[in-house]
């Protein structure tokens, strides 16, 4: 289902949130690294990471329970 967003949706933005180290092993291409990890320290100014897609649709994925 991904696959055919990606082909059809330019709007589309991927956010890997898996451990950065994880990401830099391997990645859905075209993906974005946002670790979740860094959004929780974060807090509130997390949502400065994603602010400049705020007009796409996001997509995230992880590597199970995070």
């Amino acid at each position: 289902e991904l696959a055919d967003l990606l082909k059809s949706n330019k709007d589309l933005v991927v956010i890997d949130a898996r451990p950065a180290a994880r990401y830099a092993e391997s990645h859905i291409p075209g993906a974005i690294s946002v670790p979740f990890s860094k959004l929780i320290k974060m807090g509130d100014d997390g949502a400065k990471l994603l602010e400049k897609y705020k007009d796409k649709q996001l997509v995230f994925y992880c590597g199970g329970t995070t």
